[in-house]
């Protein structure tokens, strides 16, 4: 009689999701910046801002954060990276100085956006959606 380990009972059908899956090309790790540049989107200047952070892509899903979660001047970005290289990510976090936000609202308030772009070979360049420009560039990391 053999004798099979309590763990690879439970693993077992996970181990089979995976496999389904397969994995993503754009998995692993990566580093991004976010530029948004001055911008005048309701007449009066909006100062921009530059924010760099480590990202990482797990089973086709992007994952990152800058700054602390939940503190002023903090994003935490997520969101599908297709096997073609399509994205579509969603940041959501809170804000820092009023005069690098539109409307000059207060600091910590909350914020979503969203990014769209393409993941092609060792690189990506995603751009803001909405209301002011900001571009997001990610570096594969080896």
């Amino acid at each position: 009689m053999k004798i099979v380990p309590i763990s690879a009972l439970l693993l077992a059908p996970l181990a089979g999701l995976a496999q389904a899956a397969g994995p993503n090309p754009y998995d692993g790790r990566w580093s991004a910046t976010l530029v948004c540049e001055d911008s005048r989107p309701e007449g009066s200047l909006v100062k921009g801002y530059t924010w760099q952070f480590p990202a990482v892509i797990a089973n086709g899903v992007l994952e990152a954060q800058y700054g602390r979660r939940d503190g002023n001047s903090s994003g935490h970005f997520y969101g599908p990276v297709q096997a073609d290289g399509s994205a579509e990510l969603r940041v959501e976090g809170h804000t820092g100085g009023p005069e690098f936000t539109v409307g000059k609202v207060m600091p910590g308030s909350k914020f979503q956006f969203r990014l769209r772009g393409r993941f092609e070979g060792d690189g990506a360049v995603l751009d803001r959606v909405e209301l002011r420009p900001c571009r997001a560039t990610f570096v594969r990391q080896r």
